[in-house]
């Protein structure tokens, strides 16, 4: 397990441009270096994931689609559509707040969508319900509400966390590697799952 912790970390840093968060002796976070380290775990999630045999094409891009506006999004736009994931180029789009339909833009599906931080409303986590897109967040409500994975941030560790709700996964055809599964904190929904 211990290897497998190892190996995640190692993609990780070795993928994105990132530098270690404060230590422990500083209570101020780096809100540029959290948003790289957060943005590496979600491209980890986009490349270590079992995909549906239907879903990806077989010639053409990963359609990653942004919704909100926090830092973490801004990297990922920046970086991801620089890289590779199923050996396949990433696409990455943002999503307008007033779209009517979050899980495609032009008649084009997403295959994972990234929802940022504190945008939580209902109707938009109820409009998201679909089995074809890869639902993730950037904070523990997202999971907690029905969501599939979240990264997160830990003050009292000082540390980024994976945070997987596995009904929720259950649901669709996706499936986390074991890589993932290791490092990650298993969370049940509280309320009406997505």
């Amino acid at each position: 397990m211990k290897m497998c912790h190892r190996l995640i970390w190692l993609a990780l840093f070795a993928v994105f441009p990132v530098g270690l968060l404060a230590g422990n002796q500083t209570p101020s976070v780096d809100v540029s270096r959290l948003a790289n380290i957060k943005a590496a775990y979600v491209y980890n999630i986009l490349k270590f994931t079992r995909w549906p045999e239907n879903l990806l094409p077989e010639q053409g891009k990963i359609r990653v689609g942004l919704l909100g506006n926090d830092p973490v999004i801004s990297v990922i736009e920046k970086e991801m559509a620089k890289r590779l994931a199923q050996q396949r180029q990433i696409s990455v789009e943002r999503i307008s707040e007033k779209n009517d339909n979050y899980l495609s833009v032009n008649g084009q599906p997403f295959h994972l969508i990234y929802v940022g931080e504190q945008l939580l409303p209902d109707p938009l986590l109820e409009s998201l319900r679909g089995e074809e897109t890869l639902l993730v967040g950037g904070d523990d409500l997202f999971v907690e509400k029905g969501g599939m994975v979240s990264v997160v941030y830990d003050p009292s560790s000082n540390h980024v966390l994976l945070k997987v709700n596995l009904s929720a996964l259950e649901k669709t055809k996706f499936v986390l590697s074991s890589q993932l599964l290791a490092v990650a904190e298993i969370v049940e929904t509280k309320v009406m799952p997505l």
